[in-house]
């Protein structure tokens, strides 16, 4: 079976972060505002794509003030650096689930990036 390219489903997914804070706290966050696709080949995991770009402005922490921060200069300088990507170029299988091996650009420095992802359940498509 060849690899099936997908849509994300902005409406039932959600793309959030978690940071600690003064090393007392955790920060929780999302983005509102984001794109993805993603090429899943079940036969050759390896083979599988996936693509993702946020829109940096959309930063979300339900405080105003800090949202005004996070878009500043000093942190994603949105201004200049309105979009974050992701481009997944490999999905390798590990003991228990997998690793998405992929290039992440923010501030126009791209540089690899790994996520351990958790198994979950296979979804099946709507259309068959």
């Amino acid at each position: 079976m060849a690899s099936i390219d997908y849509d994300i489903d902005f409406v039932h997914s959600e793309l959030g972060f978690s940071v600690v804070h003064l090393m007392i706290t955790r920060t929780h966050g999302v983005f509102t505002k984001w794109t993805g696709t993603f090429a899943l080949d079940h036969a050759e995991p390896g083979n599988s794509r996936i693509s993702v770009e946020i829109d940096a402005s959309s930063v979300d922490t339900r405080n105003a003030q800090r949202d005004g921060h996070l878009r500043s200069p000093d942190f994603f300088d949105v201004a200049r650096f309105p979009a974050i990507r992701f481009e997944g170029r490999q999905l390798v299988r590990t003991g228990e689930g997998f690793e998405l091996v992929g290039d992440f650009t923010l501030h126009g420095v791209t540089r690899p990036l790994t996520f351990a992802l958790a198994g979950g359940q296979q979804a099946k498509d709507s259309q068959g």
